[in-house]
């Protein structure tokens, strides 16, 4: 089997929801450090086409940066929103870009890389 032809099998076996794992898992994973916060997907705020996925990126600040910003007099906010990624539904490519649309991070789903 052709390594296209793997690829693309590969893809029709994903779902909408092990897509939005994927994509938190790889983030969490590639640009957050150990211990700080996490990014989280919600369903409600998915958008979806023909072609693609658009998933609204939150970022949840870890117990000691909420700590940190109380002792300072902040006041903390939860699940902030870090962005979007988009996800072609046929290649698995995936952008992460900021709130400002700069690309922050590219990837495809399969392949990692």
């Amino acid at each position: 089997m052709a390594e296209d032809d793997q690829r693309s099998e590969a893809v029709t076996t994903l779902s909408e929801d092990e897509i939005m794992t994927e994509v938190v898992d790889h983030l969490n994973q590639e640009l957050l450090e150990e211990g700080s916060g996490t990014y989280s997907i919600f369903r409600a705020e998915t958008q979806q086409t023909d072609t693609e996925y658009v998933f609204m990126l939150r970022y949840a600040m870890s117990d000691e940066e909420a700590e940190a910003i109380i002792e300072r007099g902040g006041s903390p906010s939860a699940n902030q929103m870090a962005g979007t990624v988009t996800v072609n539904k046929e290649t698995m490519d995936a952008v992460y870009e900021d709130t400002t649309g700069e690309e922050v991070f590219r990837w495809n789903l399969i392949t990692g890389e």
